[in-house]
């Protein structure tokens, strides 16, 4: 959760540390610990600083190389230290300095661009390379830390978060209408644009260079391992992943202070939260006593849908751990504007606020900087319907009739499920351009959108973006799907609303279901590991056998969070702002009459329509940012 930022003239300009200043003035919240800069000829750099493991108080960024031909920032954790010392001392290299840092610049030094390869690890990075006259960056392989940046040909800003760059006079605040039509149909697919249309983001596993003739590319350093894999027995599976995942959580709680794990009792946070403890009871926190016991926190009142206390209690005392309970927190529509008003883009969920803000703000009264949190679990192993396609191009008839039933009966289908199974294959057999010309038809009679809109920002491209199999070489669709799911656009825009969140509140968030090891093990699971009959997450349940209560590890509920929504929508000020958008007021993105058709139903105190929700509360979350946007002084 630290952050970096920087500017680069790519034509030889003196490049100007104020410049960088202003940048890391508006991301300060960043640098508890520390800022520090540097500077030479066109380039300048600056480290907000902000400790969380043992080796970062040792840390002196911008780190320069004994040489002084390159130097480097980096926000992120290395994983895999032991690993890569052991690397560096067979090529007989000596680590610049034991920090992370220290052994990433000296990796640079000793494979150049490559090393990318050899970081395990959340992470961004930017290196100057003084004999090469060149620029280079990097984001770990799943978009972890976040890398936003502007590039005109000659002057390239980069900084973790939009407010940073929109620090720099050189960055308009003129609006990306793209992006916002993707924020608005509910279904973000671009995984580089922003709302602003001078600024992007680095993709996850992407490194960006940018040479001495001023050339400028981006290329893709992440190539998984796609073959299924193929064990005898359920308990290899189990086993197998039981190993990755101690050693993950293990990653996770090297922590210079207290750690703790945000637990919400479903089975995804559950087992980070009992294996962090068996952890501690085998290996030691190696923080004196007291430290014996995982600290938990978590969200419940009594009565709600989404209300998980009983297992929440059932897992803390199964395991031993320190649980919290925290009061709830329900933004109303005050909060959000701010948030748009601070982060300068979408300001998020009602459900994501709800467990954030408390669990964030009880980790730092109890001392702790690191919070580790079960997003990745559903991502990663639980089964997809794209399945089904895999089945019907196998000819195995009998498994798909009865997986589409098992699915039917899970989703609660009202119709026979064979209409249901009928409507799947055809949507996944579909080619793309088919799949476009349907979102074309759907956006233009049921959508919310202006025809003129639509034209201009070709959303219904956007939306039915192509599927990557041609350029990756999936094994199946099933597996493409896992992957688009964990790498889409929807879950880098998570994983940046998670870290501004954290990082206001002086937290670190951590995900070890996201550790690349672990990662990309569940990419080559067969499906029937992910789900089997009715049963998901097999694999997950099985290798948690005896670390798990059996109400917990076989629980089949989910928590249901649109009561947060209706929540707000339901309160006059968002009912009033909903029909006086500023969104109608100064765009044409909308046609005032089908929005308003939409509107009714979520609005209505006295019915329930949780599947409105989401959507309707995009465009109010949308229209929070752009009256900031307009009050700036931005255009469309």
């Amino acid at each position: 959760m630290a952050g970096i930022a920087g500017v680069y003239c790519s034509d030889g300009r003196p490049a100007d540390v104020a410049e960088v200043q202003r940048m890391a003035a508006a991301i300060a919240h960043r640098g508890v610990d520390g800022i520090g800069y540097w500077n030479s000829g066109p380039v300048a750099f600056a480290h907000l600083q902000f400790h969380t493991t043992p080796e970062s108080l040792d840390e002196r960024q911008p780190l320069v190389s004994p040489g002084g031909e390159a130097c480097l920032v980096w926000d992120g954790r290395l994983d895999n230290r032991k690993e890569l010392l052991e690397s560096l001392a067979a090529h007989g290299a000596h680590p610049v300095d034991n920090t992370d840092p220290g052994l990433v610049l000296s990796a640079y030094l000793q494979w150049g661009t490559e090393c990318v390869a050899r970081f395990v690890g959340d992470f961004a990075l930017a290196l100057w390379d003084a004999r090469a006259r060149r620029l280079w960056c990097a984001r770990d392989y799943a978009g972890i830390r976040p890398f936003y940046y502007f590039w005109n040909g000659k002057t390239f800003l980069f900084g973790p978060e939009i407010g940073a760059l929109l620090a720099h006079p050189l960055v308009s605040l003129k609006i990306n209408e793209g992006m916002a039509g993707e924020y608005l149909a509910a279904r973000t697919t671009s995984r580089d644009e922003t709302l602003y249309s001078d600024i992007r983001r680095l993709p996850s596993g992407s490194t960006l260079t940018i040479d001495a003739d001023g050339s400028f590319r981006i290329a893709s350093w992440w190539k998984p391992e796609l073959s299924l894999l193929r064990y005898r027995t359920d308990e290899e599976y189990a086993e197998h992943f039981l190993q990755l995942f101690d050693r993950s959580v293990m990653s996770r709680m090297r922590s210079n202070a207290r750690w703790g794990v945000e637990l919400s009792g479903g089975l995804d946070s559950s087992s980070i939260a009992v294996t962090a403890q068996a952890l501690l009871e085998r290996n030691g926190s190696g923080q004196g006593s007291g430290h014996d016991r995982a600290l938990t926190f978590s969200v419940a009142v009594t009565g709600m849908p989404w209300d998980e206390s009983e297992f929440i209690t059932a897992v803390t005392d199964h395991a031993g751990l320190q649980g919290e309970f925290v009061e709830p927190f329900r933004g109303d529509l005050n909060h959000f504007r701010q948030r748009a008003r601070d982060w300068r883009d979408f300001p998020g969920f009602p459900n994501g606020e709800l467990m954030s803000i408390p669990t964030n703000e009880a980790a730092k009264r109890r001392g702790a900087r690191v919070l580790m949190n079960g997003l990745g679990g559903d991502e990663w192993l639980q089964g997809v319907d794209a399945h089904l396609f895999d089945l019907a191009r196998a000819g195995a008839i009998g498994p798909l009739m009865a997986r589409a039933r098992e699915d039917w009966e899970s989703y609660g289908g009202r119709r026979h499920w064979s209409i249901y199974l009928a409507r799947r294959l055809a949507s996944l057999y579909a080619p793309a351009g088919v799949k476009t010309l349907r979102r074309r038809r759907k956006l233009a009679r049921n959508g919310i959108f202006s025809r003129d809109f639509l034209r201009r920002t070709s959303l219904a491209d956007r939306l039915a973006a192509p599927p990557e199999r041609e350029r990756r070489g999936f094994a199946s669709l099933a597996q493409e799907s896992v992957f688009c799911l964990s790498f889409g656009g929807a879950e880098a825009h998570v994983f940046e609303w998670n870290d501004r969140d954290s990082a206001y509140a002086g937290i670190e968030a951590r995900y070890p279901f996201f550790d690349r090891r672990l990662t990309e093990f569940c990419l080559r699971l067969p499906e029937d590991q992910r789900q089997r009959g009715k049963v998901w997450k097999w694999m997950l349940r099985n290798a948690m056998r005896g670390r798990l209560p059996e109400k917990v590890r076989m629980r089949s509920s989910k928590a249901e969070f649109s009561e947060l929504f209706k929540a707000v929508l339901v309160n006059p000020d968002a009912g009033a702002r909903l029909k006086d958008l500023t969104i109608l007021k100064h765009t044409d993105w909308l046609d005032p009459r089908h929005f308003a058709a939409r509107l009714h139903l979520p609005v209505q105190p006295d019915e329930d329509h949780p599947q409105q929700y989401w959507p309707i509360w995009v465009v109010l979350g949308v229209d929070l940012w752009l009256e900031d946007v307009l009050s700036r002084g931005g255009r469309i």
